[in-house]
């Protein structure tokens, strides 16, 4: 592969800026994922964790990737007990099995002299505890939309659980056109009949002299175009893993929550608990 054709793991600022072989052999840049949610992962056939890997990734990615976009970028990778030994067919026979069905690349090192420049990268924005080194077969990095790396999860931790490190809270709010204007138990019944199972609050006001406390301090820290005033419903906050208000997206932006807040650059990442996930999770705060 052409040296111009990767970035330099040590300055990159994206994985947009990698080149990597698919498992067919030939270059993809991984500008294509550009607006994606990617969890990366380096993979094995003959690992006790490929059973329940494979199944998870597959059950993550048929809920995720049509709906908000997620792809996941699989990289098999033989140095770990010998256990992915076979040849770019044999293990694409491996995978068609088990029925996998995300897009899977050329076996590559993950460490070492000869480690793949966008695993270089990977472990050089989330490293790991102790030592950057991957440790294991799937250990799995999780890029927001704009291509950096927010998350490292070691092999122990299942696929599952990373996606309960977001939280949805909706506050019901009745300023905007008189749009919500039922009471609790009409509100529940509604969201019941649609299915919603995230975290549902009192019906509050965001703006106002009686806008709720929270809502006053969410407005403080992201502020708003022209103006901090909640202008619509469906105003999103995203809020990280330390309690700090990220982001915020108007009514008119779709999925936000698959975009992951910009991480502080750090050498050693969170601990994640095992099996769960991090105890304290980002949240997204809306007005419903």
């Amino acid at each position: 592969m052409a040296a111009e054709q990767q970035g330099d793991p040590k300055t990159a600022q994206t994985v947009y800026e990698f080149t990597a072989n698919n498992i067919k052999g030939e270059p993809v840049s991984l500008e294509k994922y550009r607006g994606h949610v990617l969890i990366i992962v380096n993979v094995a056939s003959k690992c006790g964790y490929t059973a329940g890997h494979y199944k998870e990734l597959n059950e993550l990615y048929d809920e995720f990737a049509e709906s908000k976009g997620l792809r996941i970028l699989a990289f098999p990778c033989n140095q770990f007990g010998g256990q992915e030994p076979g040849d770019s067919e044999q293990i694409q026979c491996f995978l068609k099995d088990n029925k996998v069905n995300f897009d899977l690349f050329e076996k590559i090192d993950v460490n070492g002299k000869n480690a793949h420049p966008l695993w270089q990268f990977l472990k050089n924005k989330q490293g790991g505890t102790l030592i950057d080194a991957i440790k294991w077969n799937f250990t799995k990095f999780i890029v927001d939309k704009n291509g950096v790396p927010v998350e490292r999860h070691a092999a122990n931790t299942s696929p599952q659980k990373m996606k309960k490190s977001l939280r949805i809270l909706a506050f019901p709010c009745n300023q905007f056109n008189n749009q919500e204007p039922g009471d609790a138990e009409q509100i529940q019944c509604f969201l019941k009949d649609r299915k919603v199972n995230f975290d549902l609050y009192e019906k509050i006001d965001v703006n106002g002299k009686s806008a709720h406390p929270l809502w006053q301090f969410l407005k403080n820290k992201q502020g708003g175009t022209l103006i901090d005033a909640i202008k619509w419903n469906f105003t999103k906050f995203i809020v990280d893993k330390n309690g700090v208000p990220v982001e915020r997206h108007g009514p008119n932006t779709k999925h936000p929550l698959i975009s992951m807040p910009k991480p502080t650059r750090r050498k050693t990442p969170p601990t994640f608990a095992i099996p769960s996930s991090a105890a304290l999770p980002a949240a997204a705060v809306l007005s419903a």
